[in-house]
């Protein structure tokens, strides 16, 4: 995970290295032991640093969840941003199906190996701030252009639709840890949440 990007001298490239030290270490052991169980102490002594260095990289452990977050989030409304194009330019559903598909296998492999306490703890910290906000925003857009190209039922309002497909979506993603059989993999998992949604959303023979 790389947090600054650019040109940085030889002081920034350190702290650089040391929060995503930090942020690495502590993703693993929120593996091994769950979020609640792991101590800032325990993150530190792992990173090879004291704890002041931690929490000046990341003011609260749960800094380090966002941080997590954020990595899945960002990518997620860099696709959610593609499907709204997709569909002002009129495209078919096998475009969104391809897309949907990719934003729930964009949760880090990572995210799929902590529990599913953590990985609610985690889909928490973004929950009521910019990237929520944002992703919400343009759930609502796509499904406002969906349904003007006759893609999407028009019997149910655009944001009651957005909210029931994301906290579907985010609901998936934190069943994983308990709920996928070592039998079915992600991308069979994916594939049933895909047809259900497009079983949910499809409109009616009348419209």
């Amino acid at each position: 995970m790389t947090f600054v990007e650019g040109s940085e001298g030889r002081r920034e490239r350190k702290s650089r290295e040391t929060r995503e030290r930090i942020f690495r270490e502590a993703v693993a052991l929120f593996v091994i032991y769950g979020f609640d169980a792991t101590k800032v102490r325990d993150i530190a002594e792992k990173a090879g640093v004291s704890t002041v260095t931690v929490h000046n990289h990341f003011r609260t452990k749960e800094r380090l969840l966002y941080a997590l977050a954020e990595l899945y989030f960002e990518r997620v409304i860099a696709l959610l941003e593609t499907m709204v194009e997709l569909a002002a330019t009129g495209a078919g559903p096998a475009e969104f199906e391809k897309t949907a598909r990719s934003i729930v296998l964009e949760w880090p492999t990572t995210g799929r190996q902590l529990s599913a306490d953590t990985q609610r703890a985690v889909i928490r910290t973004v929950t009521g701030n910019r990237l929520h906000h944002e992703m919400r925003s343009l759930l609502v857009q796509l499904m406002t252009n969906l349904q003007v190209s006759g893609l999407v039922r028009r019997d149910v309002a655009p944001g009651a639709l957005a909210a029931g497909v994301g906290d579907l979506v985010l609901g998936a993603l934190t069943s994983w840890s308990t709920d996928l059989s070592e039998d079915q993999s992600p991308s069979e998992k994916v594939g049933e949440l895909v047809m259900f949604l497009v079983a949910t959303l499809q409109p009616s023979p009348r419209g």
